[in-house]
């Protein structure tokens, strides 16, 4: 044989080994001119659509969610104001109501003993209409307890009226 033959059939050799060698693969950067599988290129292309697809979902339900979420929010920030304002009702209340009984005086004892009571249960509604503001309650829990001192200053009201009758 001759040189050039030999040299020639090594070299063909030696690349037939090296192509049996390699594994074909579905990105074509890293299979070179005889690794390349367009069946596997195709499957990781439809594989990265779906994957695609599938976080475009995902994104799609997030912004559904937050929406939600920004929509409660701004519901209960409405009820929230719309709670301070029905509290900074009653405080005034409480203050004309504190008012009028200053302004009673009794004309026996019996009368200004229950002028004094009135004044410690009209204090002890005032404090309890403060701490409402500060508490760490629920709207809901909250509005439920706003609506109980108001029913007891409307009782509180209708004792302070029948007794500025008294005198």
């Amino acid at each position: 044989m001759r040189p050039t033959t030999l040299v020639f059939t090594l070299i063909v050799v030696v690349s037939f080994c090296y192509i049996q060698g390699c594994t074909p693969v579905a990105d074509p950067r890293q299979g070179g001119l005889f690794g390349y599988s367009p069946e596997l290129y195709e499957k990781r292309v439809n594989e990265r659509k779906q994957r695609l697809t599938q976080l475009e979902e995902e994104n799609s339900a997030q912004e559904a969610q937050k929406s939600e979420m920004s929509a409660k929010l701004a519901r209960q920030s409405n009820e929230a104001s719309i709670l301070k304002e029905k509290n900074a009702s009653l405080e005034k209340s409480l203050s004309r109501l504190r008012d009028s009984l200053k302004k009673q005086k009794g004309k026996n004892a019996a009368v200004q003993k229950k002028k004094q009571e009135l004044d410690q249960r009209l204090l002890k509604l005032e404090r309890k209409s403060q701490q409402l503001n500060t508490s760490s309650m629920t709207l809901e829990q909250k509005q439920q307890r706003l609506k109980q001192l108001e029913k007891e200053k409307h009782k509180l009201q209708k004792e302070a009226e029948l007794l500025s009758t008294m005198y």
